[in-house]
């Protein structure tokens, strides 16, 4: 029984001197309830009677407290009089001899039940004595609302609850058991349970789980001699999604994880509790993610692996300020501290002060970067030591346990960009995309407001150009870019420049929009020996705003469609993990110990974002592809472990072209970030094309070594070229086409054009030249830890470990 007194009643008084308490109690809609327990404080108890009646006599005068409890196995809430969850905040009811005090009825609300039954994944063999919590979601936890454990047949029944949204939860009751757990749906996650609705005196029947045997994990943690307690271990899957794994160590140093799935796992040591912290570290001896050791659980090493030991370093510290040209602290502002693999170590915020303290770090190399955490972006992105990018951004050598101060930085404020975008007869438009880019970044991104207006944060790197796309769910305007005149430029050439200082805002760059039709774009994504890379997924990419995906059907095409007109990178990344995140790294269907990186359109491989998660295709020198309205594009095909062509350098002669080129390796995923260039092949024949973009004559000539010059051009005639490189059965890659170049009249010493940031180019969709290379994945890619990237509607959560917690 709920609530028992809290004091036994007192002798006997003298009769006249009591007074009494009556009242009724009845369900939610009035109709009485017998057999409800009403316990008076510091006096006796009772029960109501068939009409749901109850009367406690023989009170001394004072004030007393009443509780109503249902004591005979029925799902009615107790509560405190009046209508109170809790003695602290119930109504005193007050006695005076030779009276009775008539309470108002008590209403019971009837809890909600949720039953299933629980058994073994496979066998289907009832489990008895799993532990089943009906749980409510708050903030990154989760309240227990009930509990029980399985019977013999493996069913149980929560009864008592809330009418409420809830997420039910499957695990063994000792930590130590064999089972992984499981959430409502057959996922290994809350948040991607599907909510159970519960309602007064409702029964949700059916919600069934079928558990797993799975391994734990156990070690020890130390600094070389002495246990550390308090360290978090994180052990999350590597490349899929599935259940994580977590513990604490205790005073010992040791720890043990729940049960986890056979699977390939990450393992991270993080301290969370002592100060200043540990160096986060990964299994076994590493500081950075991307070169852990894999931890490879078998079934067969039930019921734990052990010895996933680790031996902490005392961790490095990062200081200093961040303030305003005119010395005013900046507060909020965030630093990412990101190693020279290119992944996030940790990101801090600037306190009111403008002071940060970045520490945990490992001993090894590292650059600093300071940007807005969130938009709009106010600030100019800055790299420690006043450098505007990350490759201009003096490295940090770090020692163990060092504590380096004085990372400060000047940080400027950003220029904006504001206008309004209209369609027919003046009407705004909303969630129209608006980049403002240079040759070389994309300066800033947003969508228009229910008026039609938005605003740009750039950096005084300019000069911008800026377009403006329909991101809406039924897009139906046609993109254009801002030219000054009304009706915009449909494409980037026609575009005109806008520069802005840091702190300068200019307005007036409006766009009115008119109707356009969809367009698409279409390939052919294959490996180096023609098999369909169906695990990648086709990504067009507007930054910071938008996207369209197509999958790789089992022929090796794909067709991303519905496109709105605009410039979009088209990026190629591995979506096999259902429901999880897409990930730049993409295993071989033939060989999946090869793994390639994810690949811009144009060779350039997918990087971390820069700042606080934005990712860059044009910083990445990924060859932007303009679809027009209504523009069905093709040919943009993909070859993973195939040689690809860079072209390297374009020399006009006075009736022809010198065309230079390097053969470029693949991608594949290795300790080594570069792209390598191999020397030419033997045996291959390689082939330029010349082609005119106004009416001049194309011509091509086959060579076997670079460079190769095609003659016989159309003197005048503006020019673009590709290389082909081919043998006697296969293909070798092709490049993408150099930059247009004039081809003038008697200009025979024209120095050599570079054709700066070119990639290398997708395969060229025949059955491509073998390349024997195999590639070890050993992280989880170069996208930075915990930065979330929203675009337009599909979330990619590159994210940190979970670590589901009850709260």
């Amino acid at each position: 029984m709920i609530g028992a007194p809290v004091g036994a009643a007192s002798a006997a008084p003298p009769p006249g001197s009591t007074g009494s308490i009556s009242g009724r109690v009845v369900d939610a809609h009035g109709t009485p309830l017998p057999g409800i327990c009403v316990d008076v404080q510091n006096g006796p108890s009772t029960s109501t009677d068939s009409s749901g009646m109850f009367s406690v006599t023989g009170l001394a005068p004072g004030s007393y407290l009443v509780q109503y409890d249902d004591c005979i196995g029925r799902t009615y809430f107790g509560q405190w009089y009046f209508k109170a969850d809790d003695a602290a905040s119930a109504t005193p009811v007050g006695v005076v001899a030779g009276n009775n005090t008539a309470l108002q009825d008590a209403p019971l609300a009837e809890g909600a039940t949720v039953s299933g039954t629980v058994s073994r994944t496979g066998t289907g063999a009832p489990l008895q004595g799993i532990c089943v919590e009906a749980t409510k979601e708050r903030g990154g936890g989760f309240d227990t609302l009930g509990s029980t454990t399985t019977a013999s047949d493996g069913t149980y029944s929560i009864t008592r609850l809330p009418a409420d949204v809830v997420h039910v939860r499957f695990h063994s009751c000792a930590y130590s058991g064999p089972d992984v757990e499981q959430w409502n749906g057959a996922t290994d996650n809350q948040s991607d349970a599907p909510d159970i609705t519960l309602t007064p005196g409702g029964v949700v029947s059916g919600t069934d789980a079928a558990l797993q045997e799975g391994v734990g994990v156990t070690g020890t943690v130390t600094d070389g001699s002495s246990a550390i307690p308090g360290i978090t271990v994180n052990i999350n899957p590597q490349g899929s999604d599935g259940p994580s794994g977590w513990a604490v160590t205790d005073i010992n140093g040791e720890y043990q994880t729940s049960a986890l799935p056979p699977a390939t796992y990450r393992v991270e040591f993080v301290d969370d509790t002592n100060s200043p912290p540990w160096a986060t570290q990964f299994w076994s001896g590493k500081a950075i993610q991307s070169q852990a050791t894999l931890l490879t659980i078998h079934l067969a090493d039930a019921p734990q692996v052990h010895g996933i030991d680790a031996v902490l370093a005392p961790g490095a510290t990062i200081s200093g300020s961040v303030i305003t040209p005119g010395g005013a602290p900046i507060a909020g502002l965030c630093v990412a501290v990101i190693s020279s693999d290119n992944e996030l170590l940790t990101l801090v915020g600037t306190d009111s002060g403008g002071a940060y303290t970045a520490d945990g770090l490992p001993a090894t190399t590292v650059r600093v970067s300071f940007v807005d955490c969130g938009d709009p972006r106010t600030h100019v992105q800055q790299w420690w030591s006043n450098a505007t990018g990350p490759l201009d951004a003096t490295p940090i050598v770090l020692a163990t346990g060092e504590h380096r101060s004085g990372i400060d930085a000047v940080v400027q404020p950003s220029g904006l960009i504001t206008g309004t975008v209209t369609g027919p007869a003046g009407t705004p438009i909303e969630n129209v995309c608006v980049v403002a880019v240079t040759d070389l970044e994309v300066g800033d991104a947003a969508r228009t407001d229910s008026g039609g207006h938005y605003t740009l944060a750039v950096a005084a790197r300019g000069p911008y150009v800026v377009q403006f796309v329909d991101c809406n769910d039924t897009p139906i305007f046609a993109g254009q870019w801002f030219s000054g005149a009304t009706a915009g430029s449909a494409s980037r050439a026609g575009a005109r420049s806008i520069a802005v200082a840091n702190g300068q805002t200019v307005g007036g760059i409006d766009a009115h929009l008119v109707a356009g039709t969809l367009g698409s774009i279409s390939g052919r994504v294959v490996n180096r020996h023609g098999v369909a890379m169906t695990n990648v997924c086709v990504i067009a990419y507007l930054p910071d705003n938008h996207v369209r995906v197509a999958a790789v059907q089992p022929d090796g095409t794909y067709t991303v469609a519905d496109i709105p007109s605009g410039s979009y990178g088209l990026v190629f990344l591995d979506c096999s993990n259902t429901g999880g995140d897409p990930s730049n790294l993409i295993p071989d269907p033939e060989v999946p110990s090869t793994v390639y990186r994810g690949v811009w359109w144009g060779g350039a491989t997918m990087m971390n974002g820069s700042g606080a998660g934005r990712f860059d295709p044009l910083q990445q020198h990924a060859v932007l592809i303009e679809v027009g309205a209504g523009a069905n594009l093709a040919g943009y095909d993909q070859c993973y472990g195939c040689l690809s062509i860079k072209i390297s350098s374009v020399t006009p002669r006075a009736d022809s072209l010198t065309v230079a080129f390097d053969v470029v390796a693949p991608a594949v995923a290795t300790a080594v970030r570069s792209t390598s260039t191999s020397s030419l092949m033997s045996g291959v024949e390689y082939t330029a094309t010349c082609t005119s973009s106004n009416g001049g004559v194309t011509r091509s000539n086959t060579g076997p070594s670079s460079p190769i010059v095609v003659s016989g051009l159309t003197r005048g005639a503006r020019y673009s070229c590709t290389v082909v490189g081919a043998d006697m059965t296969s293909a070798i890659g092709r490049s993408t086409a150099s930059p247009t170049i004039d081809l003038d009249i008697g200009d025979a010493t024209t120095a050599a054009i570079p054709v700066a940031g070119a990639g290398a180019g997708a395969g060229s969709g025949a059955a491509p030249r073998e390349l024997a290379l195999t590639g070890t994945s050993t992280g989880p890619g170069l996208l930075a830890a915990g930065l979330f990237l929203s675009l337009g509607g599909l979330a990619f959560s590159f994210s940190a470990p979970r670590r589901r917690r009850p709260t």
